[in-house]
């Protein structure tokens, strides 16, 4: 258990001198903090708001990263924050679950918690992992909550890695016909199409995050046309120059006429308060036809699964515990992760 908060009376500290020069921040890379037993070599600052300010330091003299967090002196959430954490950190079962403290100390005005550090968040793993895939030309195209998987978060807390390449290809040769992603992930450009490239693997990445913050789909799994609805209203109608193109627009898309009109309409009740002289054709998101539901939706990977799967004609039968004979190894099925087209 760490004791009571100690105070370093040194003025000799880089980051005074920052402050008083009137810079925005008080943690610059590579000044050095003096701690009870320790000296901080600054690296990189991590973040910073009302909160105070957290940097990725290196203990001098070793290879040990940290994270330190500064907050003003009289910070009333620091104390509360010390207390909770050391509760929390008394009980080692939940270790796995909780940032641990290791240390903190007071410096002139300023108060640190040296901190257990962590690689990155998921969505800092994720876009650089993607970020790394574009720069080789390459588009996973499936990116999904199945397909991010944690490393070993005893070992390496929310340490992830993308798996299932089984649909990746290079960009340039990505298909530009056919149902790729799941549908509550999928892309505008599939669902009208659009020309295809890495930006769908973005499109999936930002549908998973945001499934993640609100702890469900942000759009709906139900059918591509109420899917394609929902993202017109949190984001507005596509401009008109990409409906043209779309090859698959009219299953979603009606032209109407409108009086002296020259953006699209979305939806029935934009299309009724223009009436009178129709001048101008445009596109209106309105009514999809039953069948052209149905005909779309046998598209998808995951129907066509399904359908299978109930009819019995699975070409694979995987069974906990069966024994499958490899290369140089036998394995034994222990559990069924997962499955699709």
């Amino acid at each position: 258990k760490i004791g009571p908060v100690s105070k370093i009376d040194d003025c000799d500290i880089e980051y005074i001198d920052s402050v008083e020069t009137g810079n925005t921040s008080s943690l610059i890379p590579g000044m050095r903090i003096k701690g009870n037993s320790k000296y901080y070599v600054v690296e990189k600052i991590l973040g910073s708001g009302s909160f105070g300010e957290v940097a990725r330091c290196r203990i001098e003299g070793t290879n040990k990263y940290v994270a330190l967090k500064l907050s003003e002196l009289d910070s009333s959430n620091f104390y509360n924050e010390v207390e909770t954490i050391q509760l929390l950190n008394e009980r080692t079962h939940l270790n796995p679950y909780f940032v641990r403290l290791n240390d903190c100390f007071i410096n002139q005005d300023y108060i640190f918690q040296e901190l257990e550090l962590f690689d990155q968040t998921i969505a800092q793993q994720m876009l650089e992992a993607l970020s790394a895939l574009k720069h080789l030309g390459v588009t996973h195209a499936d990116i999904k909550p199945d397909n991010v998987m944690l490393v070993n978060h005893k070992a390496q807390p929310f340490r992830v890695k993308m798996i299932d390449f089984g649909l990746a290809c290079k960009t340039g040769c990505l298909p530009q016909e056919g149902v790729l992603q799941p549908l509550e992930i999928r892309a505008p450009e599939i669902i009208l199409g659009l020309p295809r490239g890495d930006a769908i693997d973005t499109w999936g990445l930002g549908c998973l995050l945001s499934s993640m913050f609100l702890d469900g789909l942000l759009f709906p799994a139900e059918n591509e046309y109420d899917n394609l609805r929902m993202i017109v209203k949190l984001l507005g109608q596509p401009d008109q120059k990409l409906l043209d193109k779309g090859t698959l627009v009219s299953d979603y898309f009606i032209k109407v006429r409108e009086r002296d009109l020259n953006e699209f309409v979305c939806g029935e009740k934009c299309a009724e308060e223009f009436s009178g002289n129709m001048l101008s054709e445009q596109l209106d998101l309105d009514s999809l036809q039953p069948d052209k539901v149905t005909e779309r939706e046998t598209d998808d990977p995951d129907m066509k699964h399904i359908s299978s799967t109930e009819k019995g004609n699975l070409s694979l039968n995987f069974t906990p515990g069966m024994t499958i004979k490899g290369n140089a190894n036998n394995y034994i099925l222990e559990k069924i992760l997962g499955s699709g087209a």
